[in-house]
C-alpha cells in the first residue's frame, strides 16, 4: 500500500522553540483517467520550529521543503517550497497540501524539512513508494485518513468538490478524538461491475497479528468511472490500540472485488467512564478478567508512578468505591493505551517489577512501590549506580541514586538521596533530587547532617545550603561537587 507515514526528528538547537524540528508527513496516491498523482499532506510541529513575532500580539512560523522523486536512480520530479503557519499568539502546528503528476513506476522520495528561521534546524527523510495507474480492471485509490471534514463553499488546495478536508499525517485519533473521517476513490465500478454494489467500511483491530472486524458500515453505490467516497464512523466507543481501516468493494451478492486499507492509533483513556462502553465491557473477554479479584486492588496501586496526574484522582475513587468491573474497565483502558495489542503482555511485565519493587523496598508500613525509592524506581527504571551509607557519623543512613541519562526528562548525570531519620527499617525518604520535577532542596546537607549544628558553616539555617567539609561526610562527594 502506497500510503505511508514519515516522522522527522532532530536536536535542541535554538532556545525560542521548545525542541528540535519535528513533522508527520503522508502520502497517498489517485488517479484520473489520464495519470497517476500523488498527494503528500505535512503537519508540522509549532513545538519545534522557530516563532518570530510579525508584530506586537502575533507569531509566524515558515518551513522550507525540498524534494526530489527519483526514478532507477534519476530525479523525475524536484519542487522547494515554503509553508507559513497562520499568525497567532503562540506557536501552533501547521498544515500544507502538495499533488504530484507522476508516471506509474517505483519511486525513491528524497525530503528535507528546515526552518527558515535556522537553517541548521534541519531533517532529511529517504522512503522508496509505488505508483499505479490502473486502466484495465477496478481499481481503489489509497485512503486519506481526516481530521475534521464539512461543506466549504470556497476554493483552495484542502476543498475538493465542495468538502474542506483537514488531512491527519500522524493517523492518530487522541481522546478528543470522535469521529474518524476519511476520502477515497474508486475507479473503473461503470466498465468492469456495470450494475450497483456494495461498498464497506470497516474498522479492524490487530492483535498478534490477527485482524478482528470491530464495526462496519455498508452503502449501496451505483456505478461510475469516478467515484469519490467522503466517509465517517463513530469512535467515541473504539478502545486504544492500532486498527486498520478498510474500504471494501463488493458484488450485489456481497462477494469481495477490491480491497484498500490503512492503519490508525486511537487513544482513548477515559473510555471505561463512558456508561455506554462500560454497559457492553466484557472482561472475561480480555486478560483483565484473569486479574484474580483480591488483585486489582493492588495492580492499580501500583499504577501511581507511572499515572499522568490527570488519573491519580480516578484510580483513588476506583480503590474507595471497591466497584470490582470499574476496576477491570479502567485496567484494560489504561494498558491498552499504553500498549495496544501487547497490553497482556506489557502488564504482566510491568506487574513483575513492581512485585520485585515490592519485595525489596518494602517498609512494613506500606508496600514497597508507595516508598519513595520504589516509587523512583518505578518511574525512572533501575538507576545507574547506588551508593549506600549506613555509618557515617553524624548522618542517619542514606543512599543516592545516579542515572547517566533520564530519557523521561531529557538530563544527563541525575542523582536522588534519600535518607532514613526515623531508623526504622526500611523507612528511606526522598530528601533531594537534581531531576526536573522531583523535590529539590537546597539545604539537603543541613538537613541530613541536622545532628552537627556546629558544622553547618552558617548561622542561618534558611539560606545556608552546606556543612563544612569532614573526611567521614561523605554525602558531598558522592552526589557531586556543591551538592546541586
Amino acid at each position: 500500500m502506497l500510503y505511508q507515514l514519515l516522522y522527522f526528528s532532530g536536536f535542541l538547537l535554538f532556545t525560542l522553540r521548545l525542541s528540535a524540528i519535528d513533522a508527520a508527513i503522508s502520502y497517498a496516491a489517485y488517479q484520473t483517467p489520464d495519470q497517476a498523482y500523488v498527494e503528500l499532506a505535512l503537519r508540522v510541529s509549532g513545538a519545534g520550529i522557530t516563532f518570530q513575532p510579525v508584530n506586537d500580539t502575533l507569531l509566524r512560523a515558515q518551513a522550507d521543503i525540498l524534494l526530489h522523486f527519483y526514478r532507477d536512480g534519476k530525479v523525475e520530479r524536484t519542487d522547494h517550497f515554503r509553508i507559513s503557519s497562520p499568525e497567532s499568539p503562540v506557536p501552533l502546528d501547521f498544515i500544507a497540501l502538495q499533488r504530484y503528476v507522476l508516471p506509474a513506476g517505483n519511486y525513491d522520495l528524497v525530503l528535507e524539512l528546515s526552518d527558515a528561521a535556522d537553517n541548521d534546524n534541519r531533517k532529511r527523510y529517504r522512503a522508496g513508494m509505488e505508483i499505479r495507474f490502473q486502466r484495465d480492471s477496478l481499481a481503489q485509490s489509497d485512503i486519506s485518513l481526516l481530521a475534521d471534514m464539512y461543506a466549504h463553499a470556497g476554493k483552495g488546495l484542502l476543498i475538493r468538490n465542495g468538502i474542506h478536508m483537514e488531512p491527519l499525517p500522524d493517523r492518530y485519533y487522541g481522546p478528543d478524538g470522535e469521529r474518524l473521517y476519511f476520502y477515497h476513490e474508486i475507479y473503473g465500478s461503470d466498465r468492469f461491475i456495470g450494475q450497483d454494489f456494495v461498498v464497506t467500511y470497516a474498522i479492524e483491530s490487530l492483535q498478534n497479528g490477527e485482524r478482528t472486524r470491530i464495526m462496519e458500515r455498508h452503502k449501496r453505490q451505483s456505478p461510475e468511472k469516478v467515484i469519490s467516497l467522503y466517509g465517517q464512523m463513530d469512535i467515541r466507543e473504539l478502545p486504544s490500540g492500532l486498527y486498520q481501516l478498510a474500504v471494501e468493494v463488493r458484488d450485489p451478492q456481497k462477494n469481495l472485488l477490491s480491497r484498500s486499507f490503512t492503519f490508525f492509533q486511537r487513544s482513548n483513556p477515559e473510555l471505561w467512564r463512558q456508561e455506554g462502553w462500560l454497559a457492553r465491557f466484557d472482561p472475561d473477554l480480555t486478560f483483565v478478567g484473569r486479574i484474580p479479584e483480591d488483585s486489582l486492588a493492588y495492580s492499580l496501586r501500583a499504577l501511581n508512578p507511572v499515572l499522568p496526574p490527570s488519573d491519580m484522582e480516578s484510580v483513588n475513587w476506583l480503590l474507595k468505591q471497591k466497584d470490582i468491573r470499574s476496576q477491570r474497565a479502567y485496567l484494560f483502558a489504561y494498558w491498552a493505551a499504553r500498549a495496544g495489542d501487547r497490553a497482556p503482555v506489557d502488564y504482566q511485565q510491568y506487574m513483575e517489577i513492581a512485585r520485585a519493587v515490592d519485595q525489596q523496598f518494602n517498609s512494613g508500613f506500606r508496600y514497597g512501590f508507595e516508598t519513595d525509592r520504589g516509587y523512583v524506581y518505578l518511574k525512572y527504571g533501575r538507576p545507574t549506580e547506588i551508593e549506600a551509607r549506613e555509618n557515617e557519623p553524624s548522618a542517619p543512613p542514606y543512599e543516592v541514586w545516579t542515572y547517566d541519562h533520564l530519557p523521561a526528562t531529557r538530563q544527563n548525570n541525575v542523582r536522588f538521596i534519600f535518607y532514613n531519620p526515623s531508623l526504622a527499617p526500611g523507612d528511606y525518604r526522598l530528601l533531594h533530587s537534581t531531576a526536573r520535577g522531583e523535590l529539590q532542596q537546597p539545604q539537603w546537607q543541613r538537613i541530613l547532617y541536622r545532628n552537627a549544628p556546629n558544622q553547618t558553616g552558617s548561622d542561618d539555617f534558611l539560606e545556608g545550603t552546606e556543612v563544612i567539609d569532614n573526611f567521614h561526610r561523605s554525602s558531598r562527594r558522592i552526589f557531586g561537587e556543591g551538592g546541586q
